[in-house]
């Protein structure tokens, strides 16, 4: 408590009251970093409020029948000058009365210095329903259902649980780790907003979040708490199950707390461990559920409910480990104040650290925690926006005001309220960080790299491809042959091709015999006879042509290799596809594949582009290449599926396809082979890094909106 002022104005409003605690009211004695304070909990109302020593033996002294005025001359002829300030009780009583756990003998008259039950109602309306990303609407009382599945639990029985969770985690892990990148495939390739696995994730997600509440209830009671309200909150428009817990937080002993807070995430983790057995151990649509109680139990665990940087499981857990109640509360307005303090501006309150280390674990807090809320936000926003683009739109709205418009109102609110001077310069240094940063967005330039991966591969004349759909007939060479150049490989004849040649053929034959004789007789029947057998010899001649392109020959020399695993005698050839390679002996050539926002800084700038090879050698030599064939336009196809997630790429792969495909359109890129490097393997590795000069972060930004707005429209 502060000293500053022994006597307040406003001590005729509250001398004469004659307050004493609900008696309802419980109050447990925590140790918080080895500072004693007292928790009061009501239970008709589930309010609560904590208070140090000080605090709560001026409270003590409260019976309902001796007045304010009586207590704290008491306390100021026991205590002298260590005695609570009139301001300081006026405080005290203030704060009881607004968590409703004070009863009085008369109204108090002012509403500013002690609210009252609407008060309380309207903030319990505003916390369920003021944030529309986290919307509570309560359904029952489930005490008496959790009492009941609580007696039927054998009593001490924590201990032999924690051994076999444990096993079952550590067994689950240990059989997975080899399947592990069969697994990121199938991660990879799960399609997030696929009806069959919406309709999944439908079912199975509340089931996990009901027994995930339900292990929060039972250890509650376990401990001898109560659970009073049972009901759905939609987190980001998603339906969650939720049970108040609040009862928790008068456990005296600190690992009993976060035991209630650790409950739910240790029975998630234990369902996707089990989960993990199913999925190892099936197939199909039995696979696919395992699959979804895994991705359920392990990514909300990881982002939401095991996150202490939200307010959730994660983050009480982590309040009762460091012992710093009100952790987010306290570490925003430690930062708050020590903003004001660097301003030179009057501190509104001071935190009072219990030790040195509590501030650093508050700075740290305060910076992590707001920092990751709002890039959550602006992911989940972005990730919605991909499949539904008008709800994306409005997250990412809401966020910008919530996380920027109305601090800077409070900001602005707040450096209206200080004294000229202070007021003056907050302004100035305000401005100042602002020039900074609009000269640093906007002149300042930052070094622009791309780092892919890449595969050694073949020359582009090296591939052999039809240009028509076409049948195999005739296999000149053997597969695995050295062939030189023109050396013919196979005849590849469509059936329709030989009798489109003998129609024409016919053709030209009638229109010769009809026509003999006629220029005589007939001249104007002749002539028409004369164009129309040139139009068809042009035809006879384009399917003449096209039937001598029957025979593949080699464009260079190497080695003749098969696509596929089957005999290319007889199989049919897709137009444009690949029927095998004429493999060199030395020559190679590196392909990768480009995103469109990557390959919208290839024409910008004059680049730089290095190399390197993924040989397993401890030192990997850097080689310089170029660009030697790029694509005009984007496709989903690529050269290879090492490039994608089915051969260990990063590019999210279409599974399905024929050829290989990726989800995202991209840039097909040849890169000369370095002049100094060795032969490599085909499909050996490359990282290929594109030095391409500098750019501010005004262009960047403003080539990653044109990015989105065109693949939003396109999507």
């Amino acid at each position: 408590m502060s000293f500053d002022s022994l006597f307040s104005e406003h001590w005729y409003r509250v001398k004469n009251l004659t307050p004493v605690l609900a008696d309802d009211v419980q109050v447990s004695r925590h140790v918080y970093r080895l500072q004693p304070s007292y928790v009061l909990r009501r239970a008709s109302t589930r309010s609560w409020h904590r208070i140090d020593t000080s605090g709560y033996e001026l409270l003590d002294r409260f019976n309902g029948r001796r007045t304010v005025q009586e207590v704290w001359e008491a306390s100021l002829a026991q205590q002298n000058d260590n005695a609570a300030s009139q301001a300081d009780l006026i405080n005290l009583l203030s704060q009881l009365h607004d968590a409703d756990l004070l009863v009085v003998d008369a109204r108090l008259d002012t509403e500013q210095l002690l609210g009252r039950r609407d008060r309380l109602q309207g903030a319990d309306k505003r916390q369920r329903y003021g944030n529309p990303l986290f919307l509570r609407m309560r359904l029952m009382d489930p005490d008496s259902i959790v009492s009941r599945i609580d007696r039927s639990i054998p009593r001490h029985c924590f201990r032999a649980l924690a051994t076999v969770t444990i096993a079952i985690w550590l067994l689950a892990l240990f059989m997975l780790m080899p399947r592990w990148a069969e697994l990121g495939l199938q991660i990879a390739d799960n399609q997030l907003f696929d009806p069959l696995n919406i309709l999944l994730v439908g079912a199975i997600y509340p089931v996990l979040k009901l027994l995930h509440e339900l292990a929060h209830a039972l250890v509650v009671k376990r401990y001898g708490g109560d659970v009073r309200e049972f009901g759905v909150a939609l987190l980001v428009l998603v339906p969650n199950p939720y049970v108040d817990a609040s009862a928790a937080s008068m456990f005296a002993d600190k690992h009993q707390r976060m035991l209630v807070s650790a409950a739910g995430i240790l029975v998630e983790v234990t369902l996707a461990a089990l989960a993990t057995f199913v999925w190892l151990n099936s197939t199909g649509l039995m696979q696919s559920v395992a699959l979804s109680v895994m991705l359920i139990g392990f990514a909300s665990t990881l982002l939401f409910n095991g996150n202490p940087l939200l307010k959730f499981d994660g983050y009480f857990l982590l309040a009762d480990w460091l012992e710093i109640p009100n952790l987010a509360a306290k570490s925003r307005q430690y930062l708050l104040a020590n903003l004001a303090r660097m301003t030179g501006s009057k501190v509104a309150s001071e935190v009072l650290l219990a030790d040195e280390r509590e501030k650093y674990w508050l700075l740290a807090y305060g910076i992590l925690s707001s920092i990751y809320r709002i890039a959550l936000m602006f992911v989940i926003a972005w990730v919605l926006s991909s499949q539904y683009f008008f709800f994306g739109g409005l997250l990412a709205v809401y966020v910008c005001i919530t996380s920027m418009v109305l601090p800077l109102w409070k900001a602005i609110g707040f450096v209206g309220n200080q004294e000229g001077k202070v007021r003056q310069r907050i302004m100035i240094s305000g401005a100042l960080v602002f020039c900074l940063f609009s000269a640093a967005t906007v002149a300042l330039p930052l070094p622009k790299v791309t780092v892919t991966d890449g595969i050694v591969w073949l020359p582009e004349q090296a591939v052999l491809r039809v240009v028509q759909g076409c049948e195999v007939e005739t296999l000149h060479v053997a597969p695995g042959s050295l062939v030189a150049i023109g050396e013919p490989l196979f005849d590849c004849v469509a059936t329709e091709w030989s009798a489109e040649v003998r129609m024409l053929e016919a053709d030209l034959i009638k229109i010769d015999a009809q026509r003999a004789g006629l220029l005589i007789t007939d001249p104007a029947r002749h002539q028409r006879l004369v164009s129309e057998r040139t139009s068809i010899q042009s035809s006879y001649e384009l399917a003449l042509n096209r039937l001598s392109l029957r025979q593949v020959v080699a464009a260079s020399t190497g080695q003749f290799l098969v696509e596929g695993r089957t005999d290319l005698q007889g199989r049919y050839l897709q137009a444009n596809s690949v029927a095998g390679f004429v493999v060199p002996r030395d020559s190679r050539t590196i392909r990768l594949a480009l995103t469109q926002a990557e390959a919208s800084w290839m024409d910008r700038v004059e680049q730089k582009i290095e190399v390197q090879f993924d040989n397993g050698l401890a030192s990997r030599q850097v080689f310089a290449s170029r660009i030697t064939r790029k694509t005009p336009q984007a496709s989903q196809q690529v050269a290879s599926a090492a490039l994608t997630t089915l051969g260990g790429g990063k590019l999210p792969a279409e599974t399905g396809q024929d050829d290989v495909m990726v989800r995202e359109p991209v840039f097909d890129i040849e890169l000369a082979w370095p002049d100094t490097a060795i032969g490599q393997a085909i499909g050996t590795r490359v990282k290929v890094r594109f030095d391409q000069g500098s750019a501010t972060l005004l262009e960047r930004f403003m080539v990653f909106a044109r990015h989105v707005l065109i693949t939003r429209q396109t999507a």
